[in-house]
């Protein structure tokens, strides 16, 4: 059980070796490994171990003692293949029971409940019941996000078409009335109203001149600035 260097071999030591501050269990003594071990060596009726374990030819005869071997058979496929077919049978025999039971007991076949799963907001359909409830919540939620929001922006431009529809009135009153009172000198040339200024203008910029250098004129005319 030693080696070379009288030193003890790995085996001895998984055998023999023990923890130092290991306690017994409350309930018995159990048996440790190589309790186990040893029992076994008195199963197969090996009396002196230590002594066959250094010659290795002899411990491999008393280890294969028992063991059996046999040769392969010739018609192994064969064997297979009946093993396959029994076991085809077999189950084509259950299904062919189970189909007769069915038969016998139309009460315990299962009823097939149509269920109505179409969103009524979209129309999508789904596979089932709790599905198409999930979605419904979050349709709802889109719908009336989607209506607020366009009930927003359709306030929003009637603001702004109205604002511009009155803006646009009012400058075309304000021209229309600051065209007709000024005196016109030529063809599409009038004159300021102001006597400190009297400058010739044109009608595309008459209106602005008015009413930075005429504002008493335009008071006086009752003309809204």
């Amino acid at each position: 059980m030693n080696n070379e260097a009288d030193q003890p071999i790995l085996s001895k030591k998984v055998l023999f070796s023990f923890f130092a501050d290991a306690q017994k269990p409350p309930h018995g003594v159990k048996l440790r490994w190589k309790d186990k071990i040893a029992k076994d060596f008195t199963i197969c009726e090996i009396k002196s171990w230590r002594r066959e374990v250094q010659d290795k030819e002899m411990c491999r005869k008393t280890i294969n003692k028992e063991v059996k071997l046999t040769t392969v058979r010739s018609d192994a496929a064969h064997v297979i293949h009946v093993h396959k077919e029994r076991a085809i049978k077999r189950r084509a025999d259950e299904r062919f029971l189970d189909c007769n039971k069915n038969m016998n007991n139309p009460s315990s076949t299962p009823t097939i409940i149509n269920v109505d799963t179409t969103c009524s907001l979209c129309g999508r359909t789904f596979k089932s019941k709790r599905g198409m409830n999930i979605h419904k919540r979050v349709c709802i939620q889109k719908r009336s996000t989607t209506s607020s929001a366009d009930t927003k922006t359709n306030v929003m431009h009637q603001r702004m078409t109205a604002s511009t529809t009155t803006k646009n009135t009012t400058t075309q009153d304000i021209k229309i009335k600051i065209k007709n009172l000024l005196t016109q000198k030529d063809q599409n040339k009038y004159i300021c109203p102001n006597s400190a200024c009297q400058q010739i203008l044109k009608a595309q910029g008459a209106t602005m001149h008015v009413k930075a250098y005429a504002k008493k004129w335009l008071i006086e005319q009752q003309v809204q600035i």
